[in-house]
Parts: structure tokens; sequence; C-alpha cells
């Protein structure tokens, strides 16, 4: 592992550990100090991060019966796989929080926020959509069955699906459902708003995916960064990981071809991992798009959802949101590439496990998310 990511330049063993934790954890502990900011990192045109759900990286990196396209194109053709991702808690609505926010605001369940916890809308935090827009960038979350919702009075329902009711829908279709708790963006929003204010966000920044485009001149017109969030059927939650699959062929594979050509990038992540597993919460991060952006490989940087936020942020010049603040980048060469980072020597393999099973992860078992 390349220790100068860490930039702080801290020295003896007790503070090597403690700096390799941070890498695992986001920096959870204490003693970890703020990272410097990126020197050097590209900006991409755009970025579409799409977030599926409830599958260890274990289940899908290698599964190229259930997961033919994840594997063979979206890392096989010329993909950075991370091998060293790991989603910070459980269960799935601060994950979303997490890497929107860089923290989950105190919901630590799946739960319809509600007083004392939480104040409608989190005007006082941070969020990757706010900075985008105050930087003069743009942002947009599309949100699968979210078109179907009114707007103007429902946007905030805790699920919705629009076959309930319908004769004959069939059982894939039932589980075709938007739900909120994977829709980070709606606890910025401000329905009297037609533009962003401070930290908050209009309702416009949310739409169905419905409105997500097809074409190579739409996904010109897309935002700086984009979140897709499919359905419950379509995000692997309930839909098998082949259908998620199929899904994202159908859905993205048309800009991630437009992308590789376009200064653009798609990187897919997955909210946490199936709950079974005693991996560290160990789930599968991929981007692939222009090459020019990126070198191809795998990486064994160890990280979580923080440092993709970072990420972000630091390829557009942006602030820092809780969490990322004081995560690691994730590595970068010096023409600003992400690159693939070497395989950890023993001793930091060691460290490095020691510190993901140190991770307060709050593990929920009594119910699937």
């Amino acid at each position: 592992m390349n220790f100068n990511r860490i930039r702080t330049a801290k020295k003896g063993n007790w503070r090597l550990a403690a700096n390799i934790s941070a890498i695992a954890a986001g920096c959870a502990f204490t003693i970890c100090a703020a990272p410097a900011a990126q020197a050097t990192i590209l900006s991409p045109s755009h970025v579409v991060v799409v977030i599926e759900e409830n599958h260890s990286y274990s289940q899908i990196v290698g599964n190229t019966a259930e997961a033919p396209f994840i594997n063979n194109t979206l890392i096989g053709q010329g993909g950075l796989l991370y091998a060293g991702s790991h989603s910070p808690e459980h269960p799935s609505q601060p994950n979303y929080l997490d890497l929107f926010s860089g923290s989950d605001q105190g919901i630590t369940g799946d739960y319809v926020p509600s007083a004392p916890q939480y104040t409608e809308p989190l005007a006082n935090a941070g969020n990757l959509g706010a900075q985008l827009l105050n930087a003069g960038y743009t942002f947009q979350e599309y949100n699968q069955g979210y078109s179907a919702i009114d707007n103007t009075t429902s946007y905030n329902a805790a699920s919705y699906n629009p076959y309930t009711g319908i004769t004959g829908a069939t059982s894939a279709q039932l589980s075709e459902t938007y739900v909120r708790k994977h829709n980070a963006v709606v606890n910025w929003v401000s329905p009297a708003l037609s533009k962003v204010s401070g930290n908050l966000l209009p309702l416009s920044t949310m739409s169905g995916f419905s409105q997500f485009p097809g074409t190579a001149a739409g996904y010109a017109s897309l935002p700086t960064v984009s979140f897709v969030i499919p359905n419950l059927e379509n995000d692997m939650h309930n839909g098998s990981i082949a259908t998620g699959d199929a899904w994202l062929s159908q859905n993205l594979g048309g800009y991630l071809q437009w992308a590789k050509t376009n200064n653009s990038l798609l990187l897919v992540t997955w909210d946490e991992n199936n709950y079974t597993l005693p991996d560290g919460n160990h789930i599968a991060t991929i981007i692939n798009g222009d090459p020019s952006l990126f070198q191809a490989g795998t990486s064994q940087q160890v990280f979580n959802s923080y440092s993709v936020l970072r990420t972000l942020e630091d390829m557009y010049g942006l602030g820092y949101a809780g969490n990322a603040a004081v995560s690691p980048d994730l590595a970068t060469n010096s023409a600003g590439q992400l690159i693939a980072t070497p395989e950890p020597a023993s001793l930091a393999v060691l460290l490095i496990g020691m510190a993901i099973a140190a991770i307060p992860m709050r593990l929920r078992l009594t119910a699937r998310r």
C-alpha cells in the first residue's frame, strides 16, 4: 500500500496503525487527522453513480453466470475494480446518506426519519448535491418509479408501487417499488425552493428514471453528477443478481459506451453486503468510462463510501461534507488519473484486517433491508 497517500505525516507504529484504520473505516476514529486536499485529479464532464443493493463483493465479482455485464463489460472491458471497497454500516438508509453527505445524520435505520433524530429538511448538513449546485455545476437524482409519485403532495412517500391493485400484475412488477430509504436527496429537499439555497435543494433535483436519457445527445446534456437509484426489483434487493445485471446492461450500457469517448465516467457501487458474510461489509465498487480519466486494473486500496464522496468532491474542487473531510482520496497518479494501487504488504494486510474488525457497524439482523 502506498502510505504516501495518507497525508497526515505522522510517525511511529501506533500512528501507522491509526492511519491504516482510517483508510478502512473512513476515519471513524478520533485520532485520525484530516488529509490535505487532493493535489491533482481530473474533472469528468459527467459522472453517473449507480447504487445497487445488498450483495457482497464475493457474490458479484467473478460471478459471470449471473452478472455477465458487470464482470465481462463493466470490469472486463477496461474497468477499474476496487477490491478494497467497504460499506460503513448497516442497514440501507444510513449508507445512502453516508455516500451523499458523509454522515448518516443520526438516521441509523430504515425508518422514515422523524423528530427528535431528524428535522426535515436537513438544512444544517452539507451534501454533494448542494455543493455542486452552489459551485455552478449541476446535479440530479434519478429514482426508478419516482416519476409516478405526485410531486406536489407525495414526494416524501415511504414507498410507492404503480402496479399495486392492478389485476394481473406479475410478482416482478409488484417488486418494482420506489422506496424513500434509498433516496438520500429527499432529506434536503425544500419544495418551496426553485433553486439551491445553502444546503437545501429544490424539488426538481429529484426525478424519475424515465427522465434519464438514452441517446448520445441526451447523455451530453446530463448533469455534472447524476445518482441513479433502481427500484427494489432492479437493484438486486428484491430481484436477483441476474435481474439487476440485465437492468444495468439495458439502461446504462449505452451511456457507458458513450462515456468512453466523452470525458465521462460510470461508477457502480453497492449500499452494503448481504449481512451474512463476515467480510467487513465488503462490497464492489467499479469505475469505467473514458480511459483518459483512469487506468484500468484492480485496486487493493481499502476505503469506504466517504472516500468515494471525497473523490467526487475533489474532481470539482468542492469542500468536504461530513466524514469526507477526514477520509483518504481514491489514489491518483501525477497526471490526475484514478489508478490501481499495489497489493498491501503482509503487515499492512494484518493491520487492515484488525481495523475493519474494529469498525463499529450497527448490525441489525432482525430484519432484511
